[in-house]
C-alpha cells in the first residue's frame, strides 16, 4: 500500500522590540509556535471542529509519495 507525505505551513507571529528579524531565537520560535498551537486547539475544540477538513489556518506546500 503506497504511503504519502504531505507538508503544510502553519503561521505564527513573534513580537519583539527589535526590528531585525534575525534576531529572534529558536527558543522564542518554539515559544511562538507552541502558544499558536496551544490558540489552535482551543479555537478548533470551542467550534467542536477539531475533526473537520484542513482550516485556512494552514497552508498548504507539497505531497509526495514516501
Amino acid at each position: 500500500m503506497a504511503r504519502y507525505n504531505h507538508g503544510f505551513d502553519v503561521c505564527f507571529s513573534i513580537d519583539t522590540e527589535k526590528e531585525d528579524w534575525e534576531t529572534v531565537t529558536n527558543a522564542e520560535m518554539v515559544q511562538a509556535l507552541e502558544a499558536r498551537i496551544r490558540s489552535l486547539r482551543a479555537e478548533f475544540i470551542d467550534q467542536d471542529a477539531l475533526d473537520l477538513p484542513v482550516s485556512d489556518c494552514f497552508g498548504y506546500t507539497n505531497s509526495y509519495e514516501v
